[in-house]
């Protein structure tokens, strides 16, 4: 189950890195004033605001709510808690940017010794995501794999309930 939490936690940790790659220089030649751009990603990077997730109606149990949103080529990523501490759950989404964003996966880490998630264009699971100001809510499934029992899958509903900083 250990080897679980690490690869659900560095599956997200890749994505999320590979995302704010995408906000690194571009190795251009332009030697222009970047200070736009350095003052983004700092915004974009900053860490705080506020977030609560819900399994099946419970409070997911989580040693950090830290949360850190990323907008870039279209994309929003949100990443809540610490998933570099043992036992600690970290949750990720990604959605489309605008007023009316799309869900394209959600990631519950390992909970209550399931891996579980949804992906869009996966069956089994179902995510929609509403948007005010800074304040998103993503509802849905998720999909599971109980390590103790693979064959037998499980579907959770789950809320997400963050303020980007």
């Amino acid at each position: 189950m250990r080897k679980i939490q690490i690869l659900v936690a560095s599956v997200g940790a890749i994505g999320l890195v590979g995302a704010l790659g995408a906000c690194s220089d571009d190795s251009s030649s332009d030697s222009g004033d970047n200070t736009g751009n350095t003052t983004a990603m700092s915004t974009a990077m900053g860490t705080g605001g506020e977030a609560s997730v819900t399994v099946d109606g419970k409070p997911l149990e989580m040693s950090s709510k830290t949360v850190v949103c990323n907008e870039t080529a279209g994309k929003v990523m949100i990443a809540i808690g610490d998933s570099t501490s043992a036992g600690s759950a970290a949750v990720g989404a990604t959605l489309t940017t605008g007023d009316n964003p799309e869900v394209e996966s959600v990631g519950l880490g390992a909970t209550n010794g399931q891996a579980l998630g949804w992906s869009k264009g996966v069956p089994g699971g179902d995510a929609k995501a509403t948007k005010d100001g800074k304040n998103y809510t993503i509802t849905g499934n998720v999909t599971g794999v109980d390590m103790a029992n693979p064959t037998a899958p499980s579907k959770k509903s789950f809320e997400i309930k963050v303020t980007c900083p």
